[in-house]
């Protein structure tokens, strides 16, 4: 029996990994300091404003669509063990049983926010989580239009599979890679 502490993945670690960005991904890995863009920038802020509007009064800001919320949890983080080696986090945007929702911000559609595999992790860790999720939604904001759009996904047995289809494909090479240099 190893006693090894099981390595944290995430999205972000995984999505990093899976496009080549090595280096980044250890970057994250170790919470190290990253590129941020003027529009990463843009996006943080309004992140803020929505989690703080959600906290104050139980509403989403006016630039974003009129969902009803019931039980609002903005940025709420879920880890999640996935086997001894490798613990899952995810960070919700806003976790509002029975619904998830995911904050983009800038120029890239919903539509096409919805094609990553981020939505299927998410789904899949609310699962071993023991969430009761029947849908996410990705609500994209564009400051510079001052348009929104949204796409729900629903929480399907085959949404899962491709989140840990994720896991179980990249987070056994991180690991090796990491062991390998000596990292962890």
């Amino acid at each position: 029996m190893s006693t090894k502490k099981p390595m944290r993945i995430s999205y972000t670690l995984l999505n990093l990994w899976r496009q080549g960005k090595i280096q980044e991904a250890v970057s994250c890995y170790f919470h190290m300091p990253m590129i941020s863009t003027p529009a990463m920038k843009k996006g943080k802020k309004v992140h803020k404003v929505i989690e703080e509007r959600i906290k104050s009064d139980g509403v989403l800001p006016e630039f974003l669509p009129k969902f009803k919320l019931n039980k609002p949890q903005p940025e709420k983080e879920v880890v999640v063990s996935y086997n001894e080696k490798f613990d899952i986090k995810c960070i919700y945007d806003l976790l509002d049983e029975p619904n998830l929702f995911d904050w983009k911000v800038g120029v890239t559609s919903a539509l096409e926010w919805s094609a990553t595999l981020q939505m299927p992790l998410y789904l899949f860790v609310a699962g071993l989580a023991g969430l009761k999720i029947d849908r996410a939604f990705i609500v994209r904001y564009n400051p510079i239009e001052r348009l929104t759009d949204w796409v729900v996904i629903h929480n399907t047995p085959r949404i899962r599979e491709y989140g840990e289809n994720l896991v179980s494909s990249l987070a056994p090479e991180v690991l090796t890679f990491f062991e390998q240099q000596g990292l962890i």
